[in-house]
């Protein structure tokens, strides 16, 4: 239950700014449409990029697959520097995730066990993007929903030191 919530809390944080980041760059940047849309295609792309990342250290850090988990920029050219590395944390812990589940229980629970767990994980998927909203709404600010997204994923990191993998 503890990894459950830990990747409710990690998909808070992964598709909350997924959700909101666009809107974040063009009405609280103020930048462009084509920017915007480019600054995001960066971010898709260092995501894409780390999937199998995740997977390739994942296989060389066998057995301590989870030491490997791990607002305020105005600079459109920052933002093509940083967007790759909101991308990469933003997606990267998802395979290690689902490695994980298969350590924690007996061979015969690893598809209940996985059904399950990723049932938990997208709860936050759903969530974070309305919570995000009501945090915009009630505050008008970009800064403070950020914050309210960053909160899962750091609780996610924590419960992650809580589990015990079997050897």
């Amino acid at each position: 239950m503890i990894f459950g919530i830990a990747g409710f809390c990690a998909m808070w944080g992964t598709w909350g700014v997924a959700t909101w980041a666009n809107s974040y760059l063009v009405k609280g940047l103020k930048i462009s449409l084509v920017q915007a849309g480019s600054i995001m295609s960066v971010y898709g792309l260092a995501a894409l990029i780390c999937k199998p990342m995740a997977g390739i250290l994942a296989d060389y850090f066998q057995g301590k697959i989870k030491y490997l988990f791990f607002g305020m920029n105005r600079s459109v050219e920052m933002l093509y520097v940083l967007m790759p590395l909101v991308g990469i944390t933003a997606f990267i812990y998802s395979p290690l995730l689902y490695i994980i589940v298969g350590d924690l229980v007996p061979q015969s629970m690893i598809g209940t066990a996985s059904g399950l767990s990723n049932a938990i994980w997208q709860l936050g998927s759903l969530i974070s993007p309305l919570v995000f909203g009501a945090v915009l709404d009630a505050t008008n600010s970009y800064f403070y929903g950020f914050v309210a997204l960053a909160l899962g994923p750091i609780l996610g990191a924590f419960l992650v030191l809580l589990i015990k993998v079997k050897k």
